[in-house]
């Protein structure tokens, strides 16, 4: 389950802070996301799934910016990767 489908941008970004919160409090995280923005922003590590198989894990710095691989998740790219 996406915990942020069906949100308005406003509880999004209200619970993007809890998380930001928790995770300085020394707190781990898990979720699952198409949303690869807040993905990028997030995430200290992810997986990349295609298929029900795991084909990338990393950082996301490493992971979210290669097109081919996205491509294989059916994923977009985070938007700051197309804007630069």
């Amino acid at each position: 389950m996406n915990p942020f489908s069906d949100l308005t941008p406003h509880a999004v970004e209200y619970l993007m802070n809890l998380i930001v919160k928790f995770k300085e409090a020394g707190g781990t995280v898990v979720f699952t996301s198409h949303d690869v923005d807040i993905v990028a922003e997030l995430s200290d590590y992810v997986y990349v799934l295609a298929k029900g198989q795991v084909i990338a894990r990393g950082k996301p710095e490493d992971v979210l910016c290669s097109d081919e691989l996205l491509s294989k998740a059916e994923l977009k790219p985070p938007t700051a990767t197309i804007i630069y």
